[in-house]
C-alpha cells in the first residue's frame, strides 16, 4: 500500500511540475508576441516622428517663404502661414512652410534661394476604435491617422494606430509651451510634439484562455529646435 502511495505521489508531482513548466511556456510565448506588437507600434511611431522632425527642422520664416514665393520656387500655397488648430486635447492640424528637399544642397549663406512648400499634418478619424487597459478598468478610445499633405496630395501618412497627437509651439523668451496658435510667433524657436499609438495586443494565451496582460501602447515625444528661425 505504501508503495502505491509513494508512486501516486510521485505521479501528481510530476504532474504539478509539469503544469507548472506549461504555464511558463505560454506565458513566455505571449510576453514574447507582446514584445512583438510593441516594437511594430514603437517603430511605427519613431519613424512617422522623424519625418514630421525632418520638416521642422526645416522650417522657414516668412522672409525666406515670400522670397520663394516671388522666385516661383514655392508650391502647396500662395502665401506665408503657420498654425496649430487644435480640438479638445489633440491637434487636428498643423501647417507650416519648410524645404522641398530635405536634403538639398544649396547656398547656406542665401537660406531664401531654396525651393520650398507648405506642407500640413492632417489628423483624420479612421473609423475605428481600441480599448486600452487603465488599471482595473479599460478606456475605449479613437483611432486616427496622420496624413502628411502638400498642394492637396498625400506625400506620406501613418499607419492607423494613433490615439493621440499634440504639437506645442515655444516662442524665444518664453517660459511655457502653446498648443493653440492661429499664427506663429516670428520668434519661434522650439517645437514639442508627443505622439500615442495603440494596436490590438494578445487576446489569447492559447485557444481556450484569456490573456492576463495587455501592453499595445506606445508613446513618443520629441523637442525640435529650429535653428533656421534663430
Amino acid at each position: 500500500m505504501q508503495f502505491i502511495f509513494d508512486h501516486m505521489a510521485a505521479f501528481f508531482g510530476m504532474t504539478g511540475v509539469l503544469l507548472i513548466f506549461g504555464m511558463i511556456q505560454v506565458r513566455g510565448t505571449q510576453s514574447a508576441s507582446e514584445a512583438v506588437i510593441n516594437n511594430i507600434v514603437y517603430s511605427e511611431a519613431v519613424e512617422f516622428s522623424e519625418m514630421l522632425q525632418i520638416d521642422l527642422s526645416n522650417m522657414r520664416n516668412q522672409s525666406q517663404t515670400d522670397d520663394a514665393i516671388a522666385a516661383g520656387r514655392f508650391r502647396g500655397g500662395t502665401a506665408y502661414e503657420c498654425s496649430i488648430t487644435k480640438a479638445g486635447d489633440v491637434t487636428t492640424v498643423l501647417t507650416f512652410p519648410t524645404l522641398a528637399d530635405p536634403y538639398a544642397d544649396y547656398n547656406a549663406s542665401d537660406p531664401s534661394a531654396a525651393d520650398a512648400e507648405l506642407v500640413s499634418y492632417i489628423l483624420t478619424d479612421s473609423g475605428e476604435t481600441i480599448t486600452i487597459p487603465k488599471g482595473a478598468t479599460t478606456e475605449t478610445v479613437p483611432l486616427y491617422t496622420i496624413a502628411r499633405i502638400v498642394d492637396s496630395k498625400t506625400t506620406g501618412e501613418s499607419a492607423k494606430f494613433v490615439t493621440h497627437f499634440l504639437v506645442e509651439f515655444l516662442s524665444k523668451g518664453s517660459a511655457e509651451f502653446s498648443d493653440n496658435s492661429a499664427a506663429c510667433s516670428p520668434d519661434l524657436s522650439k517645437v514639442r510634439i508627443e505622439l500615442k499609438m495603440a494596436t490590438g495586443s494578445v487576446e489569447y494565451a492559447t485557444q481556450d484562455q484569456k490573456s492576463t496582460s495587455h501592453s499595445n501602447l506606445s508613446r513618443f515625444a520629441a523637442t525640435v529646435d529650429l535653428p533656421n528661425m534663430n
